[in-house]
């Protein structure tokens, strides 16, 4: 409200030009905030705010590198035990080949030389016969139906066995032909 609307007589034009002024004496309840104070809290408490909000995202901020720092160590460690993983299986791998490791003489039935196939007497016959069939280039197409089969001492070998199971040994002497029910790729 204005000093006219609470009823405070103000000095006429002539009096206000002389320099009267009206003289105010007021009293202010406990609690009450004049307006330049309460602009100082607020931009203090806003000041506070911002801080508070910075220090958040600062935290926030150190926490998701944190976060993702351990991630990337955790993918570094994985990675490394994969890696060992994968070269202890190689290792393995390799020490069982070398362990299986078989040299056979394979001779066509009704042919002329032999080939030297080096295999491994722990895989089947199916497979050790794939495996002669890629080395011999002997694929199967629409002219030529079935497949490998291989025989140990004059006696077709079962497909599912391995050489070891079946009798044959490093050095020994394996006949093969194409016929019906033989393995090809």
């Amino acid at each position: 409200k204005t000093i006219k609307e609470n009823g405070i007589p103000e000095p006429g034009p002539a009096a206000r030009r002389a320099g009267a002024k009206v003289d105010l004496l007021f009293l202010i309840k406990d609690g009450v905030e004049l307006g330049a104070q309460r602009e100082r809290r607020e931009a203090q408490e806003r000041a506070a705010e911002a801080e508070r909000l910075r220090q958040q995202e600062e935290a926030q901020k150190k926490q998701e590198q944190d976060e993702k720092r351990a991630r990337e160590e955790e993918e570094v460690k994985m990675a490394a035990k994969r890696k060992a993983d994968a070269e202890a299986e190689q290792r393995r791998q390799d020490e069982a080949r070398r362990a299986h490791r078989c040299v056979l003489r394979c001779l066509e039935i009704g042919g002329g030389g032999g080939k030297e196939l080096i295999t491994a007497s722990n895989l089947t016959v199916v497979e050790v016969a794939r495996q002669l069939c890629r080395e011999l280039n002997m694929l199967r197409d629409d002219e030529h139906r079935g497949g490998l089969v291989l025989l140990h001492d004059g006696q077709p070998l079962p497909g599912r066995q391995t050489l070891q199971d079946a009798g044959v040994h490093d050095g020994d002497e394996v006949m093969y032909f194409w016929g019906e029910g033989g393995e090809a790729e």
